[in-house]
């Protein structure tokens, strides 16, 4: 009995380091997302460069969908080439389509032609360099929601709240365990003690 009670503290206490280990990483993007919110209240927060972003329409179906989340690179801007997705300022909205052509302006500037794998036409206005936000690298489904609200100042307050309380009940868990070890190894070495000196009398 006191070997499975031992095999499952050691087991917990296993799987409360590495709920901390890997509540770590998510904290500091929490943290580095409403650092940008803060500062950069227009802009949709990212991290090392990659953006969730909510589908709103279904344009690009079926690649991505309604509701789905995608997940934009924006560090790939200079890269993009014909065939590619992006995402593109359209005044204050962002829009993903794909690049169908490449073609120059009247002043010489590099433009793009982009369409809705959806829809029947190209877009009606080329889009220069500096409206490309992002290339597109790929999508989880059915979460937009989701990243609409981890994107947003509340949802980035919130999780950053719930990691911070997640890690401060693990630091809780794990220094309580190794209180409960001290004590215990404290009264053996007690009980030891009086053994040896019952003996000398």
């Amino acid at each position: 009995m006191n070997t499975k009670k031992l095999v499952g503290g050691k087991v917990l206490n296993v799987a409360g380091i590495i709920g901390c280990i890997l509540m770590l990483p998510v904290l500091i993007i929490m943290m580095t997302m409403m650092i940008q919110r803060c500062f950069e209240p227009h802009m949709p927060p990212n991290f090392m460069g990659y953006t969730p972003l909510a589908v709103s329409s279904g344009s690009m179906s079926p690649v991505f969908d309604v509701n789905d989340m995608i997940i934009v690179d924006a560090n790939s801007v200079e890269s993009v080439a014909d065939g590619d997705i992006i995402s593109y300022w359209s005044g204050d909205v962002l829009i993903t389509h794909r690049i169908i052509a490449t073609e120059v302006s009247e002043s010489g500037e590099l433009v793009y032609v982009t369409q809705g794998d959806a829809n029947n036409a190209p877009d009606s206005v080329r889009v220069t360099t500096d409206q490309i936000y992002g290339l597109y690298v790929g999508y989880i489904p059915l979460l937009g929601g989701l990243s609409l609200f981890l994107v947003s100042q509340t949802g980035i307050i919130t999780c950053v709240i719930i990691m911070c309380l997640l890690a401060v009940c693990c630091l809780c868990v794990y220094f309580h365990k190794k209180y409960r070890a001290l004590q215990v190894k404290l009264n053996t070495q007690s009980s030891a003690n009086l053994s040896v000196k019952k003996t000398d009398c």
